[in-house]
């Protein structure tokens, strides 16, 4: 039984809203190179088996295979460029900062999927995306925008992370529609995870994972199964029941939930400045969505 496409975009809402405050943590105890390794390496165990029953009981399709490359690909580029925000910025400013990812995913979209153009000639997207930018310039403002800060070089790590997890979804959907989702999700994972474990041999002190209790594994293991494996399998849902644009416009809710988690865990908070950035990427995603839910009303 498939998860309704709705309840699949809220559950992995809340998923990502966790991911900040994990990764957050992780950057005071690990290098990048390690967490990334180790998160997706325990989710690409699972994975794996699941492709090897997949191919046993009914085969899986080479062509999987090529379609799943340029995902892949998108998405190592983001979890790398993920895995160094949270050294540089903190998990609220990390978290509402990547929700830009909308507009890079509304320019991929436009280039790649047809379907998606007609939310473009609408005049309340372009008020969203003008909100958008506001609401962004608002996180930033005499935070992480000064010279020469560590904070100056966070935002471009940060917005250069949207670029490649607005373009994630829309690929997922250009190249893999016709594959079933589980599957599409396992493989990505499985090629994700073999660059990531590769860079943490070479550039991660991985050694220190030997010296941790069940805690801190129990962590990392949640933090893998809510940040990737749920997080994205509910997200693959919802992309291909309800596009990409309104998907990444309901994921810029998913902040309030790390700001909160963030602030009980981390005794992370913003400045009232930021606050009213945070509020103004919610309003721009709610937005999003009606103009979506006008457009597919009118066909």
């Amino acid at each position: 039984m498939k998860i309704p496409p709705f309840a699949a975009l809220a559950i992995a809402v809340g998923a990502f809203g966790s991911v900040p405050v994990f990764v957050r943590y992780f950057a005071w105890h690990l290098d990048v190179w390690t967490v990334n390794g180790v998160r997706y390496g325990l989710v690409a165990v699972a994975a794996a088996i699941y492709i090897a029953v997949e191919h046993r009981r009914r085969g899986v399709a080479p062509a999987l295979w090529r379609c799943a490359l340029v995902p892949a690909a998108v998405n190592v580029c983001g979890q790398i460029l993920w895995g160094l925000s949270p050294y540089f910025n903190t998990a609220p400013v990390n978290a509402f900062a990547v929700r830009s990812a909308f507009l890079f995913t509304v320019a991929w979209s436009v280039l790649l999927l047809p379907d998606e153009r007609p939310i473009v000639r609408r005049p309340l997207f372009w008020l969203a995306t003008l909100v958008t930018i506001v609401g962004m310039w608002l996180l930033f403002h005499h935070t992480a925008l000064e010279p020469g800060s560590m904070t100056a070089r966070g935002a471009v790590v940060i917005l250069s992370c949207a670029v490649f997890f607005g373009g994630y979804g829309v690929v997922v959907r250009h190249y893999m529609p016709q594959f079933p989702v589980l599957l599409s999700f396992a493989v990505v994972c499985v090629y994700t995870a073999a660059v990531l474990l590769v860079l943490m041999l070479c550039c991660g002190d991985f050694r220190v994972l030997g010296g941790f209790d069940g805690g801190m594994w129990g962590l990392i293991a949640a933090s893998s199964l809510l940040g990737i494996a749920i997080a994205h399998l509910a997200l693959y849902r919802a992309l291909h029941a309800l596009g990409n644009v309104p998907c990444a416009g309901a994921l810029n809710f998913s902040p309030v939930i790390s700001y909160v988690l963030a602030w009980i865990f981390l005794d992370e908070t913003f400045t009232a400045m930021q606050w009213l950035g945070g509020l103004c990427l919610l309003a721009a995603a709610m937005v999003i969505l009606h103009v979506r839910t006008v457009i597919v009303a009118g066909k």
